[in-house]
């Protein structure tokens, strides 16, 4: 009887795990297209729970699967999940393993799956999901190309070290080490060529990605207030790592964000703390730099416009995760080939914040929370200023670009493109306010009637509004509707279209008639 009883605990236990696991396909409409006048008809691949996060690797023509439900009241996330490989060309799933969200996080670059615990790092076989190899780091970057991961190697006991390691990924060798202070975050990376990456971490670092050479230019982009005890949340890092999130705080007394964006052009690199702006050639040497007053650069935006580079101050920095009012919000311009100073203008009083900040020919326009003012590129100076009543619009919060639609009668037309005189700004009522030259208030767009532009296959325009997809052609002819929303990825002749528990295959050729 108790073998028995074995025996069918076993089957049920074996027939639960399936259960989670099993992966079906079945075909539905999903739209018309207007030229046949024919259905649509799709493939929906359904998964047992819910779809937290999915990468599509387009090489192999497969798609990582992470499955996380929510719990009963579905407030929260579930600590336990699933990690899934589906083959979209045999549509068979290929493996599958489980995961506690709560520990490890999922990292997918081309053909290279990682793992990530706090202080650990596991390679994952792309073909089987099993583990092939164990690193003691955690990886901020992973080179597919190069087969290489960048990480610092940490002991979750100890404090958090500076030592940045590029790690052979096939093997596990340490390539090479290299001092990367990260006492205030990442900013950002981007790629100089093929094979250097630049890292904007407390200033600028470029790296060989297999030897770990090149230059460093130091500068000061936090603060940290020492007066109190930090305590290293590894877990809390390696979570915000794997979702892209570089900038990270182990006390709240840390104010980070003292920095710029990097700019790069074909001879230069443009970058601002909270010291000074610096022009930098490509083998690292400063060209030239101008050094800002005494607690006055904080979070900035760097852009270019004929000689000259402009700078905007935003007047906040974080502290934590949490925005913070620092230094002063101002606009500043300088010579790029020399760096002279052309005009710096304090905007605002000393608790002014600029939300967003947008540019048309000669003339840049600042957004804050209750008031948009407009400036001379020429020389700083203000040519207007409009202050609005919040309780009425809402807080001011930025500009829209040209990715969103209006419905006209007959077809879609580009909100911003419709009338480049207008201002075109959201607030958090959810809704466009719709400016002229003047900055005085034309009309109001409710957001849920905008359609935004997501895709484009050749000269066709896909766009969305929620889970409802419109087609356009060269000359806005409407080509197509389909059941679709915007989280959809194009891979090779199809696309795949994300929804709760499934994902919808669609072939472009029932859309778009060539």
């Amino acid at each position: 009887m108790k073998q028995m009883m074995a025996v069918v605990l076993c089957c049920i236990t074996y027939l639960d795990v399936m259960a989670q696991t099993a992966v079906n396909t079945l075909e539905r409409v999903i739209g018309k297209n207007e030229l046949t006048q024919q259905e649509i008809i799709a493939n929906e691949i359904v998964f047992p729970t819910r779809i937290h996060a999915t990468y599509f690797d387009t090489v192999s023509h497969a798609v990582n699967v992470q499955l996380r439900g929510l719990s009963k009241s579905g407030k929260w996330l579930n600590n336990t999940g699933e990690v899934l490989m589906y083959d979209l060309s045999e549509h068979k799933k290929k493996w599958s393993n489980k995961i506690n969200y709560q520990y490890f996080g999922i990292k997918q670059q081309n053909d290279i799956i990682i793992k990530q615990q706090s202080n650990k790092s596991f390679l994952l076989n792309n073909q089987n999901g099993k583990q092939t190899h164990t690193f003691n780091n955690q990886f901020w970057i992973i080179e597919p190309t190069h087969k290489v991961g960048l990480g610092y190697k940490l002991n979750a006991l100890s404090e958090v070290n500076n030592t940045l390691q590029g790690i052979d990924l096939l093997s596990g060798n340490v390539l090479w080490e290299r001092e990367v202070n990260r006492e205030f975050g990442w900013n950002n990376f981007l790629y100089l060529n093929d094979s250097t990456i630049l890292i904007a971490a407390a200033g600028l670092h470029a790296i060989h990605i297999n030897n770990g050479t090149g230059w460093d230019y130091h500068t000061v982009t936090g603060e940290l207030d020492y007066t109190e005890s930090a305590v290293v949340n590894t877990a809390g890092i390696a979570l915000g790592l794997l979702t892209g999130t570089f900038v990270f705080s182990n006390s709240h007394k840390l104010v980070s964000d003292l920095v710029s964006n990097v700019l790069v052009d074909s001879h230069s690199i443009y970058f601002a703390s909270s010291e000074k702006i610096v022009c930098i050639n490509k083998s690292g040497q400063v060209d030239w730099f101008f050094t800002f007053p005494k607690n006055h650069a904080s979070k900035s935006k760097i852009f270019t416009k004929d000689s000259v580079v402009y700078i905007i101050n935003y007047g906040y920095a974080h502290k934590g995760n949490k925005p913070i009012k620092y230094g002063k919000a101002f606009i500043a311009a300088y010579e790029k080939r020399t760096g002279k100073q052309l005009f710096m203008k304090t905007v605002g009083s000393n608790t002014f914040i600029i939300n967003d900040a947008l540019t048309k020919s000669d003339t840049l326009y600042l957004i804050a929370h209750n008031s948009i003012s407009k400036f001379s590129l020429h020389d700083g100076s203000k040519i207007v200023e409009k202050v609005f009543n919040t309780d009425s619009t809402g807080t001011l919060r930025f500009f829209l670009g040209d990715m969103l639609y209006t419905q006209t009668e007959n077809t879609y037309v580009n909100l911003v493109r419709s009338d480049s005189t207008m201002q075109y700004v959201y607030t958090l009522n959810n809704e466009v306010l719709v400016l002229n030259n003047d900055l005085q208030p034309y009309k109001r767009i409710d957001v849920s009637e905008l359609y935004m532009l997501y895709l484009t296959v050749d000269n066709y325009r896909f766009l969305a509004n929620g889970n409802k997809s419109v087609v356009l052609d060269d000359d806005d002819a409407i080509i197509a509707r389909l059941d679709i929303s915007k989280r959809t990825e194009r891979v090779g002749q199809k696309l795949y279209t994300i929804q709760e528990k499934s994902i919808v295959e669609t072939d472009l050729k029932t859309i778009i008639n060539k």
